[in-house]
C-alpha cells in the first residue's frame, strides 16, 4: 500500500473485530527497569514507508481502552504496537523535580524501542502516540536516552497534561472527578459500552494490580511542566501534534491553548482536514519564533478522544501523523 492509500477505512464487522483480537495477544516482557505488556498488531497490507506507531497511555490505564481505534489504524494499513507499563523495578533519578516512576517507565520505554529495533532491524524509526500524562516518559528518553531520538519520527499527543504550570495532585484530582462526571451525563453511542466494559479492565490491569505504581503516577503527574520539551524535539527534527478535545475539563483546551499561544498576534489558521471534513488549527507565525509543536487538531470530545469515537480517532491520528510528517502530501488542505 502506497503512503497515504491507508486513507479510506475498510467497512469490518464486529467478529472481524473479534478475530482479530485473538489474533494479536498481549504479552509480558522482563527488563531490567520492570515488566511491560507488549501487543503487536501487524496487518498483512501494509503502507509502502513501514513506520510502526507506538501506543502509550496515561497514568492508571491501559491500551486494552484502545481496541476499536487500533482495529479501525489495522485496516488502515497501520502497523500499531501497544506498550503498556506494570510494576517492578526502582525508581531512576532525572532532571530536578522530574518523577522517578515516570522515569523508570521513560527507560522501560527506552529499553524494549533498542529490543524492538534490534529484533527488526527493516524498522528505522517510530511515530509515537502518547495520550495524557503519558509525555513525561517522553520526557525522560529526551533527558536520559537522546541516543534514541533520532529513531523517533514523530509525536502525536493526545489530550496532553503537563504543559502547563505545576500543580497539585488534589487539583488533578478534581478535574479528574469532573471529566468523569461530564462523560457519565452524555448520550450512549454505538460501543459505549464495549469502551466501558473495556476502560474497566485497564482500570482494574493498571490501579488494583499495581496500585504502588498508579499512585506514583498521579504524584509524578503534578511535577510536570514539559512544555520545554517540546523545543528539544523540535531540536531533534522531530515533528510534534497535538489532539485536542474541545470538552476535556481534565486536560484544559484554554490551558493549552494559551500557552501555546503565547505572545502570538494570530496563533492559528484553519485548514480542512479531507478525512473528516472538520477544520485543524494550524499555526502561523506572528514575530516571534512558532511554537514548539507543528500542529494541533482541536475536535469534539473529552479526554478520551482516542476511544469515544474510534473511526474518528483512528483518521485523526493518520491525517494529523500525515500532514506534520509531509504536509503537501497530506490529506489537509490549508485554506
Amino acid at each position: 500500500m502506497e503512503s497515504g492509500e491507508g486513507s479510506d477505512i475498510s467497512e469490518f464487522s464486529q467478529q472481524d473485530h473479534e478475530i482479530l483480537n485473538d489474533r494479536f495477544k498481549r504479552e509480558k516482557v522482563k527488563y531490567s527497569h520492570g515488566d511491560v505488556l507488549v501487543r503487536d498488531v501487524e496487518p498483512e497490507n501494509k503502507r509502502e514507508d513501514e513506520v510502526v506507531l507506538l501506543s502509550t497511555l496515561g497514568f492508571g490505564t491501559g491500551n486494552i481502552a484502545l481496541q476499536r481505534t487500533v482495529t479501525e489504524l489495522y485496516y488502515m494499513g497501520e502497523h500499531v504496537v501497544e506498550l503498556d507499563f506494570l510494576g517492578g523495578g526502582k525508581g531512576v533519578t532525572g532532571e530536578d523535580g522530574s518523577s522517578s516512576e515516570y522515569n523508570r517507565q521513560g527507560m522501560l520505554m527506552a529499553e524494549f524501542m533498542d529490543d524492538y529495533f534490534r529484533k527488526n532491524p527493516h524498522i528505522k524509526q517510530m511515530d509515537l502516540m502518547i495520550q495524557s500524562a503519558g509525555l513525561n516518559r517522553l520526557s525522560a528518553i529526551v533527558d536520559l536516552r537522546p541516543d534514541l531520538l533520532p529513531r523517533i519520527r514523530s509525536v502525536i499527543l493526545s489530550s496532553p497534561v503537563g504543559l502547563d504550570e505545576k500543580e497539585g495532585i488534589i487539583d488533578l484530582l478534581k478535574r479528574q472527578k469532573a471529566e468523569g462526571d461530564r462523560y457519565k451525563k452524555l448520550p450512549k453511542g454505538e460501543f459505549d459500552q464495549e469502551n466501558a466494559d473495556n476502560l474497566k479492565e485497564a482500570f482494574k490491569s493498571q490501579y488494583l494490580r499495581h496500585p504502588v505504581k498508579a499512585i506514583k503516577e498521579g504524584l509524578g503527574a503534578r511535577k510536570a511542566n514539559k512544555y520545554p520539551m517540546l523545543q528539544k524535539l523540535r531540536d531533534a527534527g522531530i515533528k510534534v501534534g497535538i489532539m485536542q478535545g474541545d470538552d476535556d475539563l481534565l486536560a484544559d483546551r484554554n490551558k493549552l491553548l494559551n500557552r501555546i499561544g503565547e505572545g502570538y498576534k494570530k496563533p492559528f489558521k484553519q485548514g480542512i482536514n479531507q478525512f473528516t471534513e472538520e477544520t485543524i488549527n494550524l499555526y502561523e507565525p506572528q514575530e516571534k519564533p512558532p511554537p514548539p509543536v507543528d500542529a494541533l487538531r482541536l475536535m469534539g470530545g473529552g479526554h478520551g478522544i482516542q476511544v469515544d469515537d474510534p473511526k474518528k480517532a483512528a483518521k485523526t491520528i493518520v491525517g494529523l501523523r500525515d500532514y506534520i510528517i509531509s504536509p503537501h502530501d497530506s490529506p489537509i488542505e490549508v485554506e
